[in-house]
């Protein structure tokens, strides 16, 4: 054997492999069957080939661990374990990009997993916790899950409530029926002294018929018409009516009226024929309402009626100022009666009693009860007003 030199039994760390580089050869030994070739242990021994020319290595891979595609499982299966690293935060526990990493666990031994629907899943998940532990009366909840419905062509709504959390409720025409409130159905004091607000029920809300005969009845009065001031007969209004009607047809010129406790004495109306003097109303309309200020009129006056219809799928409110349209700021000047108009819905209120402004009839249309915002599209907006 020649003598060897550093160039043919030794490399440089990191350098390039370059065509004819010398070296030692490390020899194999083939050995089709594994077994040991030395005497004992301790003893040298060369790496060994099987047939194919593959270095056997302790721990291989072999057919016991490797299993067919879609074969079935078998009691006493071999394989190689996956290994996974408990972290009870999901984080990485590798440098950088592209680097090998674990599977990773929570403290219970679930795989943190993510897909791309996660955070829609985990706003789902925190929005039913956070309902669910708010008990009644509490705070509002962060998260809430939207409720509402079909509107019979494929859209949904969702359901809207006033600024005092009251639910919006339309009642169709004709959805009750004549007689469907029974005689006495509705108590005496039953509903409050002003719980339905001026122009709540709007013209044509309650059909002809709708209530019966003697559904409302009042205390106080006689079927003859003669009273006590502790008197607690009821009669229906219908009575009442009909008996001043009857009064009224009896008497051919002069009209005779009862006091409240005695009928010996009378107060005389005698009917003078006077001319008829009809004052007419007048209008405005505005097809593009928006919540800069609006003159409907610049001195004081009485509003009659307003209909408004709110093309947006957003809540609209009418905010009325009792101040001229150049003095008001919408969003910090007090109204003095603001209206709620649904989504893509309309308001139309007779006023009973008209409203009186002392000095302006101003009016804008907003998104929110008192603020400035700017519906998306104008209202359309009409009233009556003298």
């Amino acid at each position: 054997m020649g003598k060897k030199t550093g160039r043919e039994t030794a490399g440089q760390e990191d350098v390039a492999h370059v065509s004819g580089d010398h070296g030692v050869q490390i020899l194999c030994v083939r050995k089709d069957v594994a077994g040991s070739i030395c005497g004992a242990d301790g003893d040298y021994a060369p790496p060994q080939l099987d047939a194919t020319g593959a270095v056997r290595i302790s721990g291989s891979v072999s057919a016991a661990t490797e299993f067919s595609e879609d074969a079935a499982h078998t009691t006493a299966d071999k394989g190689i374990m996956t290994l996974a690293v408990r972290k009870d935060t999901a984080a990485t526990t590798v440098d950088a990009d592209g680097d090998y990493s674990p599977l990773l666990t929570d403290a219970n031994g679930r795989l943190h997993v993510i897909d791309e629907n996660s955070a829609d899943i985990q706003d789902a998940v925190e929005t039913i916790e956070s309902a669910v532990a708010v008990a009644a009366g509490g705070a509002a909840p962060s998260k809430v899950m939207q409720v509402g419905g079909d509107d019979g062509t494929g859209d949904f709504y969702a359901m809207k409530v006033d600024t005092s959390g009251q639910l919006f409720v339309k009642t169709a025409s004709g959805s009750i029926a004549s007689g469907s409130i029974a005689s006495g159905a509705i108590a005496s004091g039953a509903i409050a002294a002003g719980a339905v607000a001026a122009g709540a029920v709007v013209s044509g809300a309650i059909l002809a018929g709708a209530l019966a005969d003697g559904s409302i009845v009042t205390l106080g009065a006689k079927t003859d018409a003669k009273s006590t001031a502790t008197d607690a007969t009821s009669v229906s209004v219908m009575q009442v009516l009909k008996q001043i009607s009857a009064s009224v047809q009896a008497s051919a010129g002069d009209l005779e009226m009862m006091d409240d406790w005695d009928d010996a004495n009378k107060c005389r109306v005698t009917p003078v024929a006077t001319d008829v003097v009809t004052y007419g109303s007048d209008t405005v309309f505005d097809a593009d309402a928006d919540n800069t200020a609006q003159v409907c009129k610049a001195g004081s006056g009485n509003l009659y009626k307003l209909d408004i219809y709110n093309s947006n799928a957003a809540i609209a409110f009418i905010q009325l100022f009792d101040v001229a349209a150049g003095s008001v700021t919408v969003g910090t000047t007090t109204p003095k009666y603001v209206l709620t108009i649904p989504p893509q819905g309309a308001a139309s209120i007779d006023f009973a009693i008209p409203m009186s402004f002392d000095t302006a009839i101003t009016y804008a249309a907003t998104t929110t009860p008192t603020g400035s915002g700017d519906p998306t599209v104008g209202l359309t907006f009409s009233a009556v007003y003298k």
